[in-house]
């Protein structure tokens, strides 16, 4: 069992070699995101026809760069709103400085399950605690467990 690896009594466990698929689907993140950003979308084409099983007129590669910003954007969204949500559960955001901290909270954890980071490399000492984000982070992998079945 790893140091990440939570008590099976913790109703917030999940197992080690699903949490490494969640951390490892994480990781994709700066890729989606770049392939999301560019404005030529050449992959499209060619991973709508893989992945979806479908033959597109290749003269209208607008359908394809469409399908295929559709799924990454879902994929992004998941990422973005479920750490919006574990955020939410440390950050009181009616707060005074609430909004400022939530936000700065929010990019750090987006950094540290899409690069591997920890607490102490994210600069976040002044907003939360090691323990809040350590409550943090796991509340965010139970929550993409759920999220992504």
């Amino acid at each position: 069992m790893s140091k990440k690896d939570l008590s099976k009594k913790n109703p917030l466990a999940i197992s080690h070699e699903r949490r490494l698929e969640l951390e490892h689907f994480c990781k994709q993140y700066p890729e989606w995101l770049a392939e999301y950003n560019d404005p030529v979308g050449v992959k499209a084409v060619q991973w709508v026809e893989e992945k979806l099983d479908l033959k597109l007129d290749h003269s209208n590669p607008t359908e394809a760069i469409a399908l295929r910003k559709k799924w990454l954007s879902e994929r992004l969204d998941l990422i973005e709103c479920t750490a919006g949500t574990a955020v939410e559960s440390v950050i009181d955001y009616g707060a005074v400085n609430g909004r400022k901290t939530y936000c700065l909270v929010l990019d750090k954890l987006i950094l540290a399950v899409t690069h591997g980071l920890g607490y102490s490399k994210l600069g976040i000492e002044d907003c939360i605690s090691e323990y809040q984000y350590q409550k943090m982070y796991r509340y965010f992998f139970y929550i993409l467990d759920k999220r992504r079945d």
